[in-house]
């Protein structure tokens, strides 16, 4: 099997995503005083099923600038919140809006991969089913 150059961001979340996300995740969760339960194994067996998922299909990604742009503006706004968590501004509406902000760039980022995936992989991939259901019932007719 060959790689080629469109596969490099695939290659890219698949090695990096599964330690980054089970990062945020015990850190969010501040779940590092449990080490050497299972609950981080669980855990890191959780994220790195979904980290080969997202990897396994961002090949049917087209539009890396859309997703990236909402990606940039995600960090920007969790670095905003956390700048307002360390000057003591955190319940102010200022940065509850940034925060429900921030969930909507997240979303939005998931909806943008979403689209293309199904855009770009399902969609052929029934547009081919119903060419070939068509080709064998104009056979038989």
């Amino acid at each position: 099997m060959r790689f080629k150059r469109a596969d490099l961001p695939s290659i890219a979340i698949a090695a990096l995503a599964p330690a980054a996300l089970f990062t945020v995740v015990v850190a969010a969760l501040q779940l590092w005083r449990y080490e050497g339960t299972p609950l981080l194994s669980i855990i890191a067996s959780t994220v790195a099923i979904g980290g080969g998922l997202l990897a396994t299909l961002t090949q049917y990604v087209r539009h890396w600038r859309r997703v990236g742009i909402i990606a940039v503006l995600f960090v920007l706004d969790v670095a905003a919140v956390m700048v307002l968590q360390r000057t003591g501004n955190d319940w102010t509406l200022f940065a509850l809006a940034l925060k429900a902000g921030g969930a909507v760039l997240f979303l939005a980022a998931n909806g943008a991969i979403g689209w293309d995936v199904v855009d770009f992989g399902l969609l052929p991939i029934l547009d081919r089913r119903a060419a070939a259901r068509a080709a064998r019932n104009a056979a038989r007719a």
